[in-house]
């Protein structure tokens, strides 16, 4: 093999070696990603005493669309969903609330900065369904689909 073709080869090789390292970072953020994803969903598990069963499923609820809608796997680096699992395996431990509801809230919207479109739509979207369930309790038209994804997470573990 002449010197041009071994450093063709060895430049070949590097720029693999980069691609496939990219590669394996996004699926390593994605997974992490999935895991606070999956702590956030654990939190319908432990309705505070200030809340009802509904009320809880829906904040909950709404925290995960937020989630999804914030694309933290390609938006969010590893230190930020490393700090935000910890946040949420403390919440989990010592009994979650609305307090942290609203602080994991307040994370992705400082990812999101001023890209967030959005944020004030659904969080004014999630006030609004919220007080009709304090309001209506189980009167409210779509209290099956918060109740069903809180009775989903309790099928899982």
């Amino acid at each position: 093999m002449g010197k041009t073709q071994r450093y063709s080869v060895i430049a070949i090789s590097f720029i693999l070696l980069l691609f496939g390292s990219a590669f394996a970072y996004q699926v390593y953020r994605a997974s992490r990603s999935h895991t606070v994803l999956q702590k956030i969903d654990h939190l319908v598990l432990s309705t505070p005493a200030d809340q009802t069963d509904l009320e809880w499923a829906v904040l909950v609820y709404w925290l995960h669309n937020y989630h999804c809608a914030t694309v933290p796997q390609t938006r969010a680096s590893l230190l930020w969903l490393s700090e935000t699992e910890r946040y949420l395996d403390a919440a989990i431990h010592s009994g979650p609330s609305v307090d942290t509801i609203d602080a994991v809230w307040n994370r992705y919207s400082a990812l999101m900065g001023d890209s967030d479109i959005d944020w004030y739509n659904m969080q004014h979207e999630r006030k609004l369904v919220y007080c009709k369930v304090v309001k209506d309790g189980l009167e409210y038209f779509d209290k099956r689909s918060y109740l069903d994804f809180r009775d989903s997470i309790r099928s899982q573990q």
